[in-house]
């Protein structure tokens, strides 16, 4: 226990890498607080500009009101009222220096009710989306022949390039490579062309 006691940066660091917010023309980075095993975000700055009020009623309780919906969330508790509805978190929301940090996995819960939106956390990117906001996914194959490689890229959302950039596209069109038998092979196949 002194050992612990002794060491409040240990349980009390920020997270080394921010949460990406991705909003509708909008793109942020917070930098989360680590609690324990928790990692919190200030939920000021994830809701900032999405027309969202908040008030901390006479219990102590922060509202967040959008549309005629409400969310009320409670320190120290792991639950949340969303429409009257109360709803798990996985970590109590803490205040600190005026500040409320909400456990960043539990935002979908709050935020997609209270804004009639989609909200969606992945934590392997480290991305929270809030409305109809897309993250391409990109797929890499790598085909190894001999001393060749073969590197090819997919994605799932239509790219778009810059006036004057097909050409440069183009010519790895009339690009060819030596596969094992010496045969000439193009680097695109006609349906990557």
């Amino acid at each position: 226990m002194i050992l612990l006691a002794s060491l409040p940066g240990v349980l009390f660091a920020a997270s080394s890498e921010p949460v990406v917010v991705l909003l509708e023309g909008e793109r942020r980075e917070v930098l989360p607080l680590a609690r324990g095993a928790v990692e919190l975000v200030p939920l000021a700055q994830v809701i900032y500009g999405l027309g969202v009020t908040s008030s901390v009623d006479a219990k102590g309780a922060l509202v967040l009101s959008y549309g005629g919906r409400e969310v009320v969330l409670y320190e120290k508790r792991s639950l949340a009222s969303v429409g009257g509805d109360l709803r798990l978190l996985s970590a109590p929301p803490l205040v600190e220096d005026g500040r409320w940090l909400v456990p960043v996995d539990s935002l979908p819960r709050l935020l997609s009710p209270l804004l009639n939106q989609r909200c969606e956390w992945r934590p392997a990117s480290r991305v929270l989306l809030i409305g109809n906001v897309a993250i391409p996914r990109i797929a890499v194959k790598t085909f190894v022949s001999g001393d060749s490689v073969r590197v090819v890229l997919e994605s799932n959302e239509p790219t778009v390039l810059p006036a004057g950039n097909f050409e440069d596209l183009l010519r790895f069109a009339d690009v060819y490579y030596d596969d094992l038998e010496g045969t000439k092979q193009p680097y695109l196949s006609p349906d990557e062309v």
